[in-house]
């Protein structure tokens, strides 16, 4: 069944995820040179009962003119599956598939995007390096 890119984006991620809670043995060496975050906005409250309530709206740039037409793009929901979180990879793969892919669908058709095997977006102008 067919939907728009905006009603799947709007969507929270259906498939079924086992976190393995597995830390990474590779040690970043490069990211110890970064400065830790210490001015940030939280985009999330507790509500009366508990429950967390979040609103990234806030960060995000406003809708611009052309992205009505990439929100009413069709776009079709993902493949079911079942995710085992078992090491770096594996997130990555999780990602890509179940966000990036979603998003990607509303960009088949205005100014198409080109993922390199980095796991870069790139805009894609039909010339090669």
């Amino acid at each position: 069944m067919s939907l728009s890119a905006k009603a799947l984006m709007l969507q929270k991620p259906t498939n079924t995820v086992d976190n393995l809670l597995i830390k990474s043995g590779s040690d970043k060496v490069w990211a110890r040179s970064y400065s830790p975050i210490t001015n940030y906005k939280s985009h999330a409250i507790i509500g009366q009962h508990g429950n967390y309530y979040d609103d990234f709206e806030g960060s995000f740039l406003g809708i611009q003119h052309d992205d009505a037409q990439r929100f009413s793009e069709p776009a079709f929901p993902l493949n079911k599956r079942h995710w085992q979180l078992d090491s770096e990879a594996d997130c990555e793969n999780w990602f890509n598939t179940e966000i990036a892919n979603v998003e990607l669908s509303a960009w088949r058709n205005y100014l198409p995007l080109m993922q390199t095997s980095m796991g870069l977006l790139e805009l894609w102008c039909g010339y090669t390096k």
